[in-house]
């Protein structure tokens, strides 16, 4: 093989289909042609993509392959690295099938692009010497340092450049560029000569070595029946934190702020009782999910939390989990990645996750991933994925590990409270939620709660036997008294349009109105025995009536009171945040297939694949072209770069010059030697 190109052209259907699924940028756009897929392959922006995929062995071997300079065997670059020569084979392997790699199994180079992420020094290593010193001559050099001139070197092994404030003649630095120990790379550094860095090095290309393989878990305990439990009741937990959310956002429709967000304060509100870092996870949950939704300023439930209401709860908790793992940013999901891989039972150290993670990621801030790998472990927790400090089922089981069913049935307690032992059925929570005040995580029956119950069409009788037909105990007296109370006195006022027509049962109340402040505000007069005339609608009459102590029921024409308004929900949710979706193996099957069977390649393909191999090797080319008018020119250049239909070349003593690839009507290399 002389170039990268032919590596890829020599390529099978199965090859060409592991090359596009280990960088997906290949595949996306679909490429027109094997040329095309070239092209792409050698691009400096695929490539960075590409090492950016490199784990911390991979990133090694590859600059190791960088710091040779020339092609190298397999064993000669596992002698440089002082590593297993198998973990070097297995390493090159990866590398040839990401095609950053090319070569015979015994002449291995890194293409350019990729060793251009290294710099100019990779490994720390100088380029080779024009005049390079012969191993005895290094020896003897060294052996006549003094300690002045090693102490300068001493900086200089593990990287090459150094600076050189003020040269003197005589002066430590002068005598070692005299010797070609140092050489000057600008006015004001100097670089150590690769042969003196490897002697010194012991032949060795880095002073530490990298582990083929991530830090290992600890050994995981043997899951135990207290461990399934604790996740299941945590991740039951939270489904009610969500649900209870979403039902607050509903009654609550905090304000949307301008970043997209909820205020801090809305939240404090929203949270209750609970962590806000947990309601606000809960809130990103739901938002992910597409339970909640902007609608103009406020926020409010979608349709969609209806559907996700109705489902059991492992069906519920799916949801949660493929939303947490979708919506989340490229560290975290990193993370997450490793906390799969981890057994059940596997006790969660942050340090070690965040150290596997910059493993297979060398490159990312180190402080990014901690903080990341601390943020993923707290929301795991809290979805019940870890449990007790350990890997839970969750993390692995694609079936229902036994999430407790829905019931109807809850706890009715002396203290005016009602305690529930599991998820209630939606419309049992929901008929519950009604008669109820909550406070933080408990449900509370008072005076207010029990009124709206009845506003809603219940009547005393109902709403005892409904408690009594869900109540897993007797309904308390003083409860009963409660709902008692409450109906005596509701009712007695009935509102109905006219502008409204109140109707009054007791006479004292009916002259109490009609003497009061608000009767002129409302505008009342009496227009029957029982019956009260008011200016105002029905909601506004009832509002009033209400904040003086009454308890007014509104009515239709026909004296039936009005039920509860339908929730509003909002018209469109926010689309969630979804990574691209790559192509799948059978679309690459097929996308490989069409590659290969091609019919013969165009003119313009054959000056790609030429342009090609012509940058890889630096050789000299003969390049024939059109101009616009249609007139041929040939040229000696040598490429530089060959990206989006564009050559750029340089002629000998030129600037360098862009030329349209399919204005090159003919290529021909023709050697690595300056030109006549």
């Amino acid at each position: 093989m002389r170039s990268l190109a032919d590596a890829i052209r020599a390529m099978d259907e199965n090859q060409l289909v592991t090359l596009m699924r280990e960088r997906p940028d290949l595949a996306q756009p679909r490429p027109s042609s094997l040329s095309d897929l070239v092209e792409r392959a050698s691009s400096p922006s695929s490539t960075a993509q590409a090492m950016e995929r490199l784990d911390r062995w991979l990133r090694r071997v590859a600059e190791g392959l960088a710091a040779a300079h020339e092609p190298v065997s397999p064993r000669h670059l596992a002698a440089m690295l002082d590593a297993d020569r198998g973990a070097v084979e297995a390493a090159l392997r990866v590398l040839e099938r990401r095609a950053l790699v090319w070569g015979t199994g015994k002449s291995l180079q890194l293409t350019r692009a990729a060793a251009a992420a290294f710099g100019p020094f990779p490994a720390g290593l100088a380029a080779p010497s024009p005049l390079p010193l012969t191993d005895a001559d290094v020896t003897a050099a060294l052996t006549d340092l003094t300690p002045e001139q090693r102490a300068l070197l001493d900086p200089l092994v593990w990287h090459p450049r150094g600076r050189l404030r003020t040269p003197v003649r005589g002066a430590p630095a002068e005598a070692l560029l005299n010797a070609r120990i140092l050489r000057r790379h600008d006015e004001e550094s100097v670089v150590l000569a690769r042969e003196v860095a490897l002697h010194l090095r012991g032949g060795r290309f880095f002073a530490d070595a990298v582990p083929s393989q991530p830090p290992g878990f600890p050994p995981a305990a043997e899951p135990g029946r207290l461990l399934e439990q604790a996740a299941l009741g945590t991740a039951v937990e939270a489904l009610s934190l969500v649900t209870d959310l979403v039902e607050q956002v509903i009654s609550l429709a905090p304000r949307v702020l301008s970043t997209g967000g909820v205020g801090r304060r809305d939240l404090k509100v929203l949270a209750g009782d609970r962590p806000v870092a947990a309601v606000e996870f809960a809130f990103r949950l739901a938002l992910q999910a597409g339970l909640v939704a902007a609608h103009g300023p406020t926020w409010l439930a979608t349709p969609q939390f209806d559907r996700w209401d109705a489902l059991a709860g492992w069906g519920q908790w799916r949801a949660l989990a493929r939303a947490w793992t979708r919506g989340a940013q490229r560290i975290d999901r990193a993370v997450m990645a490793e906390l799969h891989q981890a057994p059940t039972g596997t006790p969660i150290d942050t340090h070690l996750l965040a150290a596997r993670v910059l493993w297979r990621y060398p490159t990312w801030p180190e402080e990014a991933v901690q903080e990341a790998t601390t943020a993923v472990v707290r929301d795991a927790e809290v979805l019940g994925v870890v449990a007790m400090g350990r890997v839970s089922e969750l993390s692995h089981t694609a079936e229902d590990p036994g999430f407790p069913a829905a019931g109807h049935q809850f706890v009715l307690q002396s203290d005016l409270t009602a305690v529930l032992p599991g998820p209630l059925q939606t419309d049992v929570r929901r008929r519950l939620d009604l008669v109820t005040a909550r406070e933080g995580s408990t449900r509370r029956f008072t005076a207010a709660s029990v009124r709206r119950g009845l506003d809603s069409g219940l009547t005393a009788q109902s709403l005892v036997q409904w408690l009594e037909d869900h109540s897993l105990t007797p309904v308390p007296q003083p409860l009963a008294y409660l709902v008692a109370d409450v109906a005596r006195r509701h009712g007695q006022l009935r509102v109905m349009p006219a502008a409204s027509v109140v109707t009054v049962e007791d006479p004292a109340i009916l002259e109490s109105l009609l003497r009061s402040p608000e009767a002129k505000i409302l505008g009342l007069r009496r227009v029957g025995p029982q019956a009260i005339a008011a200016q105002g609608d029905v909601e506004e009459v009832v509002d009033l009536l209400r904040s003086m102590g009454h308890a007014p029921v509104p009515t239709n024409e026909s004296g039936e009171p009005l039920q509860a308004p339908v929730p509003r929900r909002a018209t469109r949710a926010t689309a969630p945040h979804r990574e691209p979706e790559p192509p799948t193996r059978d679309q690459l099957t097929l996308l490989a297939r069409a590659l290969l069977t091609q019919t013969q390649p165009d003119q313009e393909e054959d000056v790609v694949d030429l342009l090609g191999r012509a940058l890889e090797s630096g050789e000299w080319t003969e390049l024939t072209h059109v101009d616009a008018r249609g007139v041929a020119t040939t040229d000696v250049v040598r490429v530089l770069g060959v990206q989006g239909g564009q050559a750029r070349v340089v002629r000998r003593a030129s600037a360098p010059t862009t030329v349209p690839v399919a204005r090159v009507v003919q290529a021909r290399i023709i050697g690595a030697c300056s030109p006549m």
